[in-house]
């Protein structure tokens, strides 16, 4: 307005700026106008979990000190303190846990222990031995275990996997409890496991993701190293392995014992697993060989999470690349109004059925 321009807007007139003071604007409304939207990109989630995306050259690192772990074990071949038995095992675990084994050079980089199941009434599992009957324990490896199997354990940790009623196929797994490989964020998720969701007990849902209790043991002969997963009504018998671990200064410290009891539900017969204590200490001997094979599962396992997660955080580009690419192709086709479905994720509820 000029500086002499005398016209000003009578008292009817509306002002032509809205005047807030004399309008009292509700808390929220002010929160939902002012507040800005933050969006986190995948990698920024996992950071916020304690998840560090490693780069090509530290996968490289770890790879390097897996081989330090398992010459560290190899080493134990000629140690003097070990009894001539105790030596001639390492070299049989030396070759265990080698996954470089003759002729199968190029399809297998990793160290993969065979692992302990039950043989339930309606299990089909291939690797199952012909000579294995309900309730019995065998490994994926083809064989028939001695009950009570007795082990020694070296490393703990959890999983959690998504079966989806009447599939022999997980939807979805996380090796580390945090971020799964289809529905992402464990913490977030609809389908997180019983006993990890929020709220106490009383607001607890089944869901088809379970919990696994995961232990890598040592067959206390020493003859071989395996995983045994303890999920579903079998986690109990795999919280007391931990509780009893606990109480000691590691946890190969004692023997143990590994069996099945047998139990009847809604669905039939089935079979848990049970640890019992033996309270027999090892001795110094195995001790070292168990600190060494703790130490180069704990390298293979955490290269394992590091392939994992950098997956998990190149995903996104790698579906913004395959649209691109599907969307180019179709225009060159002439299909451009054909919309590929990139996104397989299904949004139905999905409740547990298998009590084993």
């Amino acid at each position: 307005m000029a500086k002499n321009d005398k016209t000003a807007p009578t008292k009817t007139e509306t002002p032509p700026v809205l005047d807030t003071t004399a309008t009292e604007v509700p808390p929220t409304a002010a929160l939902v106008v002012t507040e800005p939207v933050v969006t986190m990109t995948v990698v920024e989630k996992l950071n916020a979990l304690g998840i560090t995306i490693p780069t090509e050259a530290e996968l490289t690192k770890m790879a390097g000190r897996i081989a330090k772990k398992r010459e560290a074990l190899t080493d134990l071949i000629d140690d003097s303190e070990l009894s001539p038995e105790a030596r001639e095992q390492v070299r049989v675990l030396v070759e265990l846990a080698n996954p470089a084994k003759p002729g199968m050079e190029e399809v297998s980089d990793t160290w993969a222990p065979p692992r302990i199941q039950i043989h339930q009434p309606t299990s089909n599992d291939p690797k199952k031995p012909e000579s294995s009957r309900p309730g019995n324990l065998y490994s994926t490896s083809g064989q028939l275990l001695e009950m009570p199997f007795s082990f020694v354990p070296f490393y703990f940790h959890e999983e959690y996997i998504n079966f989806e009623q009447g599939s022999r196929n997980p939807v979805c797994s996380s090796p580390d409890g945090k971020v799964g490989g289809q529905f992402g964020i464990c913490g977030v998720c609809p389908y997180l496991p019983f006993g990890k969701q929020r709220g106490g007990k009383g607001q607890q849902e089944r869901t088809d993701c379970n919990s696994q209790i995961v232990v890598a043991m040592l067959a206390s002969d020493m003859s071989q190293i395996y995983t045994c997963q303890f999920s579903k009504t079998s986690r109990s018998a795999g919280q007391a392995l931990i509780a009893l671990a606990k109480a000691h200064p590691f946890p190969w410290k004692q023997v143990y014992l590994l069996s099945t009891e047998k139990q009847t539900g809604d669905l039939g017969t089935y079979w848990k697993s049970k640890v019992e204590p033996t309270g027999r200490d090892n001795d110094a001997g195995v001790n070292k060989i168990a600190r060494a094979l703790q130490e180069l599962y704990q390298a293979e396992r955490q290269r394992s999470l590091g392939d994992f997660h950098l997956r998990i955080a190149s995903a996104p580009m790698q579906a913004a690349q395959m649209e691109a690419a599907v969307s180019e192709s179709a225009l060159t086709a002439g299909l451009d109004d054909i919309e590929p479905d990139l996104d397989s994720t299904e949004s139905s509820a999905r409740n547990a059925s298998k009590p084993m």
